[in-house]
């Protein structure tokens, strides 16, 4: 089994990931965009039972999303990195900011 590890941008975050992801996509609406400052979000969903935080304390912002259902973005309260993202759509699933795994290949 693959384990994966990552993090925020300042280090206080940790986490660690096995397996593979069961989704990966681009999220493009305004609010993935306004949170990223970019034009789409990348993102992967992991089974929730293969995510394990390791360290440091998150934040979390809940919106609603333009499907009208919740979506929960968690970030470092130091550096500000969006780590995890809990949505409506997606029980039973973790969602985990591409570009903050160690290994991004």
């Amino acid at each position: 089994m693959t384990k994966r590890t990552g993090g925020c941008a300042c280090g206080s975050i940790r986490y660690e990931v096995n397996g593979e992801p069961e989704l990966i996509h681009n999220c493009h609406c305004k609010g993935c965009q306004r949170l990223t400052g970019s034009a789409f979000k990348m993102g992967s969903y992991w089974s929730e039972n293969s995510v394990r935080i390791l360290q440091g304390d998150m934040t979390t912002y809940t919106r609603t999303a333009d499907s009208g259902r919740t979506v929960q973005s968690q970030f470092c309260n130091v550096c500000g990195t969006t780590v995890v993202t809990m949505a409506e759509a997606q029980p039973g699933r973790v969602g985990l900011s591409v570009g903050t795994f160690d290994d991004t290949t």
